[in-house]
C-alpha cells in the first residue's frame, strides 16, 4: 500500500529533529571524529529525502548547514577555521547534500509511481525476483490468492500460486518458473483454476513474462491474472440470450406455416358449405 502524503509540517518536524539528533550526537563524538562531522548530516539529509522528498531534504540540507557552522563560528574559533578551505568544504557539503536530495526523491517517487501504477491495475499482479520469492503482491492479487503481501512477500511463488487444470483436475506447473527458465512469456487458456489460500477455486486466465533491465539480464519475473467467472457468466448470459432469440424465430416461423394452413382449410371449409 502506498502511504498518504505527508504535510509540510510534519515534515520540517522531522527534519529538524533528525538534524538535532545529529547534532547531539556530533557534539559527543566531535573531539574523535573531528573531519568526519558532516557524514552524519548527510545521513540526516538522505532520511529527510527519503522519507519527505525534495521538501524534506531541502530543509535539512538548510538546518544542517547551520548545525556545521556551529563548529566553525563558534565562540572561541579562530580565524583559520573561517578560511576559504572551510568554506570551500561548507559549499561542497552543500552541493553534495542537494545531489543525495535529488537522487533519492527522484528514485522515491520512481517506485511510488510504479507501486500506485500496478496497484491499480484491475487484474491480479504479483511479482518475483530471479528466484522465484514475491516481491510484489496488488491488492486484487491479495484478494484471489487469500495471501497477505506481508506474509507472501519473501515465500516461493509456487506456495502462494496453486493452478490446477479445470477439466483433468491435474495441477499445473508454476508459470513463473517456467518464464524465467524459458526467459519468454508462458500464456494459457480460460480452463484453469486458481486454488486459493482457503481452498476456494477460481477460474482465471494468466500470463506470465520475465522482467528485464535495460541490459536485457532477467531480473525476475511478473504474473498477471484475472478472475474469469464474471466473464463466464456473461457469455452464458449472451449464449442464452441467442437460444432464445432463435426458439423465438423458429416458433415464429412455425406460426405462421401453421396459421397458412389454417387459411387453406378455413377456406375450403367455407367452400363445402357453401
Amino acid at each position: 500500500m502506498i502511504a498518504p502524503p505527508r504535510s509540510p509540517v510534519h515534515s520540517s518536524v522531522f527534519a529538524l529533529a533528525l538534524t538535532a539528533a545529529a547534532l547531539l550526537i556530533a557534539l559527543v563524538i566531535h573531539p574523535y571524529l573531528d573531519p568526519n562531522t558532516s557524514l552524519l548530516f548527510i545521513v540526516v539529509v538522505w532520511l529527510s529525502a527519503w522519507y519527505h522528498g525534495r521538501a524534506g531534504g531541502v530543509l535539512a540540507t538548510g538546518a544542517s548547514v547551520l548545525a556545521i557552522l556551529y563548529f566553525v563560528v563558534r565562540p572561541g574559533a579562530s580565524e583559520a577555521d573561517l578560511s576559504w578551505n572551510m568554506a570551500a568544504r561548507l559549499a561542497g557539503f552543500v552541493l553534495m547534500a542537494l545531489l543525495i536530495t535529488w537522487v533519492t526523491a527522484s528514485w522515491r517517487e520512481s517506485r511510488r509511481l510504479l507501486a500506485a501504477t500496478l496497484t491499480s491495475i484491475g487484474d491480479g499482479v504479483l511479482v518475483t525476483d530471479r528466484d522465484g520469492r514475491v516481491i510484489f503482491l496488488n491488492a486484487v492479487a491479495e484478494n484471489l490468492t487469500g495471501w497477505p503481501a506481508g506474509e507472501a512477500r519473501g515465500r516461493p511463488a509456487s506456495e502462494i500460486l496453486r493452478f490446477l487444470d479445470e477439466k483433468t483436475r491435474d495441477p499445473i506447473g508454476d508459470p513463473l518458473a517456467a518464464a524465467l527458465r524459458g526467459r519468454a512469456t508462458v500464456a494459457t487458456g480460460d480452463r484453469t483454476l486458481l486454488v486459493s489460500r482457503s481452498g476456494a477455486e477460481i477460474a482465471v486466465e494468466h500470463n506470465a513474462a520475465p522482467v528485464r533491465d535495460d541490459a536485457g539480464q532477467v531480473r525476475g519475473g511478473i504474473l498477471v491474472f484475472r478472475d474469469i467467472a464474471k466473464r463466464r457468466q456473461l457469455e452464458e448470459q449472451a449464449t442464452h440470450a441467442e437460444k432464445m432469440e432463435a426458439v423465438e424465430r423458429l416458433a415464429g416461423g412455425v406460426a405462421g406455416d401453421f396459421n397458412n394452413v389454417l387459411t387453406v382449410m378455413t377456406g375450403y371449409g367455407e367452400l363445402l358449405r357453401a
